[in-house]
């Protein structure tokens, strides 16, 4: 029997989404490289447009789940999906050896020297900054508007048209009304909060595009901006913070008649 639940599992949908991009997006993409007349270049343009073709589809809810998006990332994939191939056939080829009891030492070697370049080349693309952009807003209602005018790129792409082109522009306006809604309402909100993290206890107030959040362990203030105060942020669509220190004594706050449990 399945497990229903993967379904609701990040890792699931994000994959599912990828797969769907590339059966949506790819070919339509290839339409618009050179003819693939040789290994090389069949390898090269697939490697883009798959890649592109991924990174579009599961674009909205990566946006949705994590707040932030890197354009390095469809640039690491020209680079590392060539690395992934070669290594894929030096694990068949050590297969083979293995099974057929041979000496596959220098093998061994050559693979062991692809992993490591491939490890490093990760380590200094996830290390790049530039074009990483974070605590990127973004709810249910915009996610489904994205994917629409992901969904009609397609068509465009096949056939750039009159038809095609205002549909895809339709939606874009459909998707910045409804963005722009959503900023409005959240910054009319009002919301008052105890966040937990490990141990502690964050206090926050937000009052329109502003909150303020009371903290007790002041030593972990780096971790609880990275987790707890840039992804509320992002969600609420604040446009500033500030934080502030409470005594580590204090087991209660009480505002607007209301009390609030710190311990």
């Amino acid at each position: 029997m399945g497990d229903t639940q993967q379904l609701f599992d990040v890792g699931f949908q994000l994959s599912f989404l990828a797969v769907l991009g590339i059966y949506w997006l790819n070919q339509p993409l290839l339409t618009y490289f050179p003819k693939q007349d040789n290994y090389v270049k069949k390898i090269m343009f697939n490697t883009i447009t798959i890649s592109l073709s991924a990174q579009l589809a599961t674009f909205p809810l990566v946006l949705y789940y994590f707040h932030q998006f890197s354009l390095i990332s469809i640039i690491a994939n020209f680079v590392i999906v060539p690395f992934s191939e070669i290594i894929i056939v030096f694990s068949f080829l050590m297969t083979a050896l293995i099974s057929a009891s041979a000496d596959f030492e220098l093998i061994n070697r050559l693979y062991d020297f692809v992993i490591q370049i491939l490890l490093k080349m990760i380590h200094w693309f996830a290390e790049v900054d530039v074009l990483f952009f974070e605590n990127i807003p973004m709810n249910g209602i915009e996610v489904i508007s994205v994917s629409v005018v992901i969904f009609l790129l397609r068509p465009l792409i096949l056939k750039f048209n009159f038809k095609n082109s205002m549909a895809l522009i339709m939606a874009a306006l459909v998707f910045l009304m409804i963005r722009s809604g959503s900023t409005a309402f959240e910054n009319r909100k009002e919301e008052i909060l105890v966040h937990t993290f490990g141990k502690n206890k964050i206090f926050s107030i937000k009052t329109g595009n502003r909150v303020c959040f009371w903290i007790q362990n002041t030593e972990n203030k780096t971790t609880i901006l990275r987790y707890i105060v840039h992804p509320y942020c992002a969600a609420r669509r604040i446009d500033h913070f500030e934080i502030k220190s409470l005594p580590p004594s204090v087991q209660k706050v009480v505002f607007r008649d209301k009390i609030y449990e710190l311990k």
